[in-house]
């Protein structure tokens, strides 16, 4: 195999005979003639199987090279990916001819039950969200955005470069004039620059298709994180759903209704990329509305050509995950009609939930919520939507009958030993959920084990450690030692970063970089440490870029 090491082919094959079921047969027959496409497209379909034994074993073997990136060509991938881009722009021009004469429903042929449960969901939404705050505090994400660099997407790299904004977005100005970050900008000498609106790119999602997201322009992706933030927060503080814990409740959500079928669990396919104007400008207050499309991207550069969307958001945006979450949640309520729109019960009901594109709602009323979830455009993703049976999937938790069938997935080919201590971690882990029946896949194991150097094979520790170790539930095999009644254990951690020091930016980009990144918090240190002498000099002296890791050490770490 070209791009497969002789390391990895073994330990596929063996995880594949360790298996021992039909998929897992067939997979490693393509495995084996270099059948990457066919591969990356076997897949396993719960509604065949009746214990969760066989369908854990069937699952493992077909999703655990699903997400691996490097099978297939890149070229396919975009072609495809750009295709599905256009399907879901035309999506979006049929639901705003559709919902067009709902927006203002004295005139037009509307159905009168459809403007009833779309007036209900708009309610819902204003409950969720009321008004939006009087003033934006922005802050800038981890990604690109139009006008920077490749690879340049550093605090100081971005308030060094030319601001780019939209049109639509130009009154913001006045407020982004009042910060840190103006004063910066003032001072390399250059000035906000309008664009269009947004730029086409796409990022790997699995193995056998990316996913297209939209590069915003600086001050637009700014401040839609502003928006982002207050829509979250206004919807824990007004309706109780907090969405930095909401994953783990859905993974619940799912368990239960797994064993008594009393929910059902909805995925969609695109479901950002088909939120369109109209049923944003339906279901949004007016204040809300006109706020998001000021930030908004009304173009995306495709190909060298400019696009007008038909789209209200991509992903890529600031604010779109908060925004399809609420919305879908109102939509959901609506077609359930399980609350007092009056405004006397504002908590969410403990059977609706939405996390993105991760629907939960009672079985009873699946059909409505799907009804309507269609005739605003969106479109379920029947293979990831399960109505009756066994089993449930939401936010990455897998579950059938009340059992764990969640497999490992492998997200890239292993290169080096902290890849492979995770490759035998997932092994562990599927080992551990498939019990007595599973103990042939500890050949695996062991082979992948043995793809490590020697001093590395005795860094064993618990599953709570994540990755640094080696799980290994036998205690008495833990790399450990006692000081000061601490147990430390031998890990294997992220040891030398990359750094870009502060010296090559003005000294106003320093100080604007250095009051954001206090604001926002720094994983290598705040600078109230600094201030206090618990921060070396050397460190102060640069910052990390994202993806900063280099390389890796061992290292005593406190657990208990």
């Amino acid at each position: 195999m070209s791009h497969v090491t002789p390391e990895v082919n073994e330990v596929v094959l063996s995880y594949m005979e360790g298996l021992d079921c039909a998929k897992s047969l067939a997979v490693a027959i393509m495995w084996r003639h270099q059948d990457f496409a066919g591969v990356v497209s076997c897949k396993t379909d719960p509604r065949d199987y009746l214990d969760s034994d066989s369908y854990l074993r069937a699952v493992a073997a077909t999703d655990l090279l699903r997400k691996c990136r490097g099978l297939l060509t890149e070229d396919d991938l975009e072609k495809r990916t750009l295709e599905k881009w256009r399907w879901a722009e035309a999506e979006c021009y049929r639901s705003n001819e559709r919902l067009e004469k709902y927006i203002d429903a004295c005139y037009g042929d509307v159905e009168p039950h459809v403007l009833a449960v779309l007036r209900r969901a708009r309610k819902y939404v204003f409950q969720m969200i009321g008004m939006p705050p009087d003033d934006l505090d922005g802050r800038f994400g981890p990604g690109t955005a139009v006008g920077l660099r490749s690879g340049h997407t550093t605090i100081p790299d971005k308030l060094s470069a030319s601001p780019t904004l939209t049109h639509n977005a130009w009154w913001h100005l006045f407020h982004w004039s009042w910060n840190g970050w103006a004063r910066a900008v003032c001072s390399v000498g250059v000035k906000p620059v309008f664009v269009r609106g947004n730029e086409y790119f796409t990022v790997p999602k699995d193995s056998s298709s990316l996913r297209a997201c939209g590069k915003e322009a600086l001050i637009n992706g700014y401040y839609q994180l502003a928006c982002g933030t207050a829509l979250r927060r206004n919807y824990k503080r007004r309706y109780g759903v907090d969405l930095d814990y909401l994953q783990q409740h859905h993974r619940e959500m799912a368990c239960r209704g797994s064993r008594d079928d009393s929910i059902v669990t909805i995925d969609m396919t695109s479901a950002s990329d088909t939120v369109c104007i109209n049923l944003v400008k339906l279901m949004l207050p007016n204040d809300w509305y006109e706020l998001l499309s000021s930030l908004r991207s009304p173009f995306t550069l495709v190909e060298g050509k400019w696009i007008r969307l038909e789209k209200f958001s991509s992903m890529g945006n600031g604010f779109t995950f908060e925004l399809m979450t609420i919305i879908l949640h109102a939509l959901c309520l609506a077609a359930c009609d399980g609350l007092d729109v009056g405004g006397r019960d504002l908590c969410a009901r403990q059977d609706v939930s939405v996390f993105g594109d991760d629907i939960i709602v009672p079985r009873e009323k699946a059909q409505d919520v799907l009804s309507l979830l269609r005739f605003v455009g969106f479109t379920p993703n029947l293979k990831k939507t399960f109505l009756q049976g066994h089993f449930r999937e939401s936010c990455g938790g897998d579950f059938f009958d009340g059992a764990d069938v969640r497999p490992f997935l492998l997200e890239e080919l292993p290169t080096e030993p902290a890849h492979f201590i995770a490759l035998a971690n997932g092994i562990y882990r599927v080992q551990r959920k498939l019990g007595t029946t599973g103990l042939e896949l500890m050949r695996a194991w062991f082979r992948t084990l043995d793809c490590l150097p020697t001093s590395l094979r005795r860094l064993r520790g618990p599953e709570e450690l994540g990755d640094i170790v080696i799980h290994d539930g036998f205690t008495h095999r833990w790399c450990v030692r006692w000081s000061d009644s601490i147990r430390y254990i031998r890990c294997y951690v992220p040891a030398s970063f990359r750094k870009v020091r502060w010296w090559g930016f003005a000294p106003t980009v320093q100080l604007a970089s250095a009051l954001l990144i206090n604001q926002e918090g720094s994983p290598f240190f705040r600078f109230d440490e600094a201030r206090d002498g618990n921060v070396d000099d050397e460190r102060l002296r640069w910052f990390p870029p994202r993806d900063p890791v280099l390389g890796h050490e061992e290292r005593w770490i406190p657990f208990s």
